[in-house]
């Protein structure tokens, strides 16, 4: 019986799976959330992003948003808008370094309460041979077409998409500025305001006013990092 048994188990195939459990970013707002919260998947990418006769409740992407927001605009607060951008910032700078892309921004819009809630999501597609292949391959094939004022491809490299989805996030959300005193004391109008630190596009930062003007952040010195996110 025991060599039989070892027979067995030697003719056993063991496979291995591996299970990500993620977040759900509703999940605690359930109770309080209606049912009728708009999601929207966002990429900042244009190209096949538009969900066809979307019905409220379904996930819409890029398009759907801008589309939503034309007639139903919102702002952030200036608090909200700086939380937002770091967070994003960061969180990019780390999928980067791991080289992922393909990631989204799941937002939810309660209009009810008047509040929305995001994060980042689909965070494990690194860019792969395959992932790379199709980047050239639709490459090529708007080359062939001529469709040159076509948006590029929504799978790029980590860099590059890194720097189109910080500058989309900026695009999309919106701070409404608080009231801001503009008496200023004579002395203080001719002074040079301070030289912004240079920060590294795969640099992690603390708060918004960092990446404000720093030289590295402009379209010539570091991916076109603006701080947007």
């Amino acid at each position: 019986k025991h060599g039989t048994s070892q027979a067995q188990a030697a003719k056993v195939k063991w496979t291995t799976q591996v299970i990500l459990v993620m977040e759900n970013l509703f999940f605690q707002e359930s109770h309080t959330v209606p049912p009728t919260l708009r999601v929207f998947d966002l990429k900042g990418s244009s190209r096949n992003r538009f969900v066809k006769e979307a019905k409220r409740g379904e996930v819409q992407m890029d398009d759907n948003f801008h589309a939503y927001i034309q007639h139903s605009p919102f702002y952030l607060s200036e608090e909200a808008k700086r939380l937002l951008t770091v967070s994003i910032f960061n969180d990019t700078v780390f999928l980067t370094k791991v080289n992922v892309m393909d990631y989204s921004l799941l937002l939810g819009i309660d209009e009810e309460n008047n509040r929305i809630m995001v994060g980042i999501i689909d965070y494990v597609r690194q860019y792969t041979m395959d992932k790379q292949a199709e980047t050239y391959y639709k490459m090529a094939i708007d080359r062939v077409a001529m469709k040159g004022g076509q948006a590029g491809p929504t799978v790029i490299a980590p860099p590059e998409y890194r720097t189109r989805f910080r500058e989309a996030m900026g695009r999309n959300f919106v701070a409404a500025p608080a009231y801001i005193a503009m008496e200023r004391a004579d002395a203080n109008d001719d002074a040079l305001p301070p030289k912004a630190p240079t920060i590294l596009p795969d640099q992690g930062v603390r708060d918004i006013g960092v990446l404000l003007g720093s030289p590295s952040l402009s379209p010539r010195g570091g991916g076109g990092e603006r701080g947007e996110r």
